[in-house]
């Protein structure tokens, strides 16, 4: 019955054999098709930033947790380059804790920025009334090529009042991506 399960499914007998199990009954990764998903990188903040009503400001993740082709500058541009000949389709994303400083109804927006321009963005209403802050994420699968650059921008639509602040920590707010493989 297995068996025939199993030819049923496109496996066919000795395709894979018992030296490819490990003893936890997984396949070994080196036994498997396919790439690796790099160039990659994931950025936290450190510090909160203060966003003024109405502009757009860039996100400053000054954390690399991890950067396989040190493409990301956590302490100029805050930015990931695509190196040379790593072109392709890249998933990126990004997550954004928005915490405001008064009782006030706002909505709030981020970008992902592609050589400057927005590529995706994303919005989300807040109601300070109810609640001290929002977390807003996105995420997009983007071609770039060599060189591109890709930013986090984020912005705080008020009603009234002043300044809210952008509250930014690792557990909160992070920004990455990584190549699919194709």
């Amino acid at each position: 019955m297995a068996l025939t399960k199993i030819q049923s499914l496109g496996i066919t007998d000795g395709t894979i054999v018992n030296a490819d199990i490990n003893a936890s009954a997984a396949i070994a990764t080196s036994k498997l098709s396919g790439g690796t998903n790099t160039p990659s990188f994931l950025a936290t903040v450190t510090t909160n930033q203060t966003i003024t009503h109405n502009t757009f400001v860039k996100m400053q993740f000054n954390n690399e947790v991890f950067d396989t082709n040190s493409a990301y500058d956590p302490t100029t541009n805050y930015r990931f380059t695509v190196p040379a000949s790593q072109g392709g389709k890249y998933f990126i994303f990004a997550n954004v804790m928005i915490e405001g400083s008064n009782n006030i109804e706002t909505y709030s927006a981020f970008d992902i920025r592609v050589n400057g321009s927005t590529n995706n963005q994303f919005i989300s209403p807040l109601d300070l009334t109810q609640a001290p802050y929002i977390l807003m994420n996105g995420s997009a699968i983007i071609s770039l090529s060599a060189t591109d650059y890709v930013e986090i921008f984020v912005t705080n639509y008020q009603y009234s009042g002043s300044a809210s602040i952008v509250t930014l920590n690792s557990a909160r707010c992070n920004f990455g991506g990584f190549k699919l493989i194709e």
